[in-house]
C-alpha cells in the first residue's frame, strides 16, 4: 500500500492511501444521480468528479457494488463496515459510495481490474483516536463470478443488464 498526498479544492492537502479489493456488482437496477435523495446526490456528484468524469453530464447510471477483502483489510463488506489498513482503523465517509458509475467500468471483464477514488476516514491513535479525511485509491478486481450473484454472469454481462434495466 503506497501513500501519498493530494490537494482538493478549499481544502489542505489530503492523504490518498492505496488498497486493493475485490468487487461485484448486486444486481439492482442501475439509477441516474437525480434518483437518489437531494443530500446524496451531492456526495455522488463529488464521486463523480473525484474519479475524472464529467459532472454536467446527468446521464451517469450508479451501479451498486460490493467491495470485498482482498488484502488483509479485515472486513467482507468494505461499503458498509469498518475495516483496516496499516493497523488504523478505516471507512468510507458515507455508504452512499457503494453505488458507482458505470462509466469507470466501460470495457472491463471478469477478472479485469479498475482504479476507483473514494473519499474515507481514517483514525489517527497517536493524535488522540482523531478521525481525520482521506482519499482512497481502489485498485478493483471485478470478480463477479467468486462471489454472490454469480448467476448473473460474468462482471460484463452484470454491468449491462443492470444499466439496461432502467
Amino acid at each position: 500500500m503506497r501513500n501519498q498526498k493530494i490537494k482538493l479544492k478549499k481544502k489542505a492537502v489530503i492523504e490518498v492511501i492505496d488498497i486493493e479489493a475485490e468487487c461485484f456488482i448486486i444486481p439492482n437496477r442501475a439509477g441516474l444521480v437525480d434518483s437518489f435523495m437531494e443530500m446524496d446526490q451531492k456526495d455522488l456528484r463529488n464521486l463523480i468528479r473525484l474519479n475524472g468524469l464529467d459532472v454536467s453530464d446527468e446521464s451517469h447510471l450508479m451501479v451498486q457494488f460490493w467491495l470485498t477483502n482482498k488484502a488483509g483489510l479485515n472486513s467482507s463488506n468494505l461499503f458498509d463496515h469498518w475495516f483496516n489498513v496499516n493497523n488504523k482503523t478505516c471507512g468510507f465517509r458515507d455508504v452512499i459510495f457503494k453505488f458507482l458509475p458505470n462509466r469507470l467500468f466501460q470495457d472491463v471483464k471478469e477478472g479485469g481490474k479498475v482504479k476507483v477514488r473514494i473519499p474515507g476516514w481514517i483514525i489517527d491513535e497517536e493524535f488522540g483516536k482523531q478521525k481525520r479525511d482521506v482519499i482512497f485509491d481502489i485498485t478493483m478486481t471485478c470478480s463477479q463470478n467468486k462471489y454472490r450473484y454469480s448467476d448473473f454472469g460474468p462482471f460484463e454481462k452484470c454491468l449491462e443488464m443492470v444499466c439496461q434495466s432502467r
